[in-house]
Order: structure tokens, then sequence, then C-alpha cells
């Protein structure tokens, strides 16, 4: 006859689940265990390859680090060589030379090894602020670039702009930056500058100006000069630069402009009024100044192109012998010599010519 239900001893099944349970989770925990460590094993394989590859990159490194200084050594002994010979055959020449009181022997030996290497061709300098040092923006047709572009093998074109300063400043510098030999044309551009309103850092008064110009002038005194008005200040896009008012604007300018073609005219130097141009030019193609000024102060392609223009005619009006399209190169042409022989003999007329 079978028991009740609640008289069975049911200790041993109960302790047989929780055998077969613990069997079942300890495993769950062997595979675990084993996944974990075929991970270890493929990250530590991966890692000794990798640093076998970080040994060969080191030792190949090093090998390259010692053909470089190898290299380099000889290098420098090379370049000693030939700047002892170049060295005493300067000296060998400035021996049988007269030499000036200015004459710096460390000048003489670093920047000019062979006294007869070089003759400068001559030049148009140009000073300003940043209208004439933004001169070489190719991007922009800057006009200083294609001034060079216009006298290649026949002037030099210097670019001495200094962007951001004013003629009080200005005054100061250019005897500094430049040298008055082979010059043959100066133009000169400010204004923009010098017309921030008061008390601003680069205001300068418009006499105080008119004088720092007059005396900038005269630092080129025996060069052609031109001097040039500053453009107009397309108000709307300039103020459209600064949270509150602009620091200079159109009207303000136009004293600075009309101070320059007071002068040209005192002293007789030609004037390239770009002002009027620009604003006469806008008026008649009913265009707004922005189409000459990117950011309505400093000159676009546009502006660029109207300056340069203007330039080349001044210089084609007022100075005919600097006339690009009647000088001869100065560097004979491929064309025109047949050897060696024919080269050498002009260059040595270009030479004594210079």
């Amino acid at each position: 006859m079978a028991r009740p239900v609640e008289q069975i001893d049911w200790t041993p099944a109960t302790q047989a689940n929780e055998a077969a349970a613990q069997y079942v989770q300890t495993g769950a925990v062997d595979d675990e265990l084993q996944e974990t460590e075929a991970q270890i094993a493929r990250a530590t394989h991966e890692l000794e390859v990798r640093l076998d590859a970080i040994h060969v990159d080191m030792h190949k490194a090093h090998e390259s680090h010692k053909h470089a200084r190898s290299t380099c050594a000889r290098i420098r002994s090379d370049v000693g060589f030939v700047f002892d010979a170049r060295r005493e055959r300067a000296q060998a020449v400035a021996t049988t030379r007269p030499v000036r009181k200015d004459h710096d022997p460390t000048l003489y030996y670093t920047r000019t090894m062979d006294p007869q290497a070089t003759h400068q061709l001559p030049q148009i300098v140009c000073i300003g602020d940043s209208l004439t040092q933004h001169g070489w923006d190719v991007g922009k047709r800057g006009w200083t670039a294609q001034l060079a572009q216009t006298y290649l093998r026949r002037m030099d074109v210097v670019n001495r702009g200094l962007s951001g300063f004013n003629t009080r400043w200005a005054k100061h510098t250019v005897p500094r930056i430049i040298s008055t030999q082979n010059i043959r044309l100066v133009c000169i551009l400010f204004g923009s500058n010098d017309a921030q309103f008061a008390p601003g850092k680069y205001h300068v008064p418009v006499d105080e100006f008119t004088d720092n110009l007059r005396d900038i002038t005269r630092m080129v005194a025996g060069a052609r000069v031109l001097l040039v008005t500053p453009p107009p200040v397309a108000d709307r896009l300039y103020e459209s630069l600064f949270e509150g008012p602009a620091d200079r604007c159109c009207e303000g300018t136009r004293l600075y402009a009309d101070a320059v073609r007071t002068l040209a005219e005192e002293l007789r130097i030609p004037c390239v009024d770009l002002w009027t141009a620009m604003e006469t030019t806008a008026t008649s193609t009913n265009t707004p100044l922005d189409s000459f000024l990117w950011d309505g102060l400093h000159l676009n392609a546009n502006g660029n192109d109207l300056l340069f223009n203007l330039l080349l005619q001044a210089i084609k009006s007022n100075y005919p012998e600097l006339n690009p399209d009647s000088m001869p190169f100065v560097v004979p042409g491929h064309l025109d010599f047949a050897n060696l022989d024919e080269l050498t003999h002009m260059l040595a007329h270009f030479t004594k010519s210079q």
C-alpha cells in the first residue's frame, strides 16, 4: 500500500537535484573559462606578432639613423670644403680691391662669396601699407605681382608694403628696408590707415600725413616717383566687420586722397588717382564700391586690375623710357646668341652697363 505524499522522505531527491544543478552550473563556468583562456591566448599571440614587427621597425630606424648621420657628416664636410675655397677666393679678391669705410667683412663673406657673381637689375620699389603688401596676392591678381610679370627680365619689382603701418611709422622704417641703388621708379601708396578716426592707434592728422609723405618722397630723391591716392572705403561692407561703429569711413579717407593729390602737384610728381578712378568707374557702371574691395577696404581682383592699369598708363605717359613695351631684356634672349662665346660677350657688356 502506497504511503501518503506527506510521509515520503524527499531529502534524497532534493540532494540529487541540487547536485545536478551544481554540476550544470560548474560545466557552464568551465566553458566560459575555456573561452576566456582562448581569447587570452589569441591576444597574446597577436601582441607577440606586433612586438616582433616593432623590433624589426626599430632595427630599420636605427640603420636609417646611422645612414642619415653618415650622410650629414659627408655633406657638412663637402660644404665646409666649398665654403673654405670660396672664402679664400673672396679674400684674395678683397686684398686687391679698395675697401669701403662701411665695409662689413661678415656680410661680405656670408652674402657675397664671389664679388663678381651677381649684378642687380634696375628696380621698381613699391612702398605702402597693406594695400601694397597684399599686392603679391596672385589669387586676387595683386597689382605688384602684375607689375613684376610685366617687367620680367627688364626690372625687378620690390614690394615694401607694411601691413598696418601709417606714414608716421613708415617714415622711420623705409630707410632701413630699401636701398637707393639701382632704383628707377618708386610707387608710394599710403593713407588708408592714417585715416582711422582719432584717437585710434593708426590715426595721423592730415597735415602730419602730408609732411610724412613729403619726407618719404625725399628719401628716394633721384628716382622717378608715382604718388598713389588711397581708394574709397565701401562703408556698408566695411561696417559689417564691426560689432559697433567702424573705425574709419569713406568721407574721412577722402581728405587723405585730396592731400596726396595736393602734395603731388606741389612736388610736381605724377599722381595715380585711384580714388577718383574707382569712384568714377563705380558710378558709370552703376556698380557698388564693393566690386573693387573684398572687405570694404582692401583691393580684390577688380581693384588690383584697376590700380595696375592706372600705374602702367601713368608710367607710359610720364616716364616713357620705362615703358615695358619698348624696354629690351637686360639679359639676352636665347634667340639673340648662337653659342656660349656670344652670350659671354653680351653678358660682359651687360656687366659694364650696370
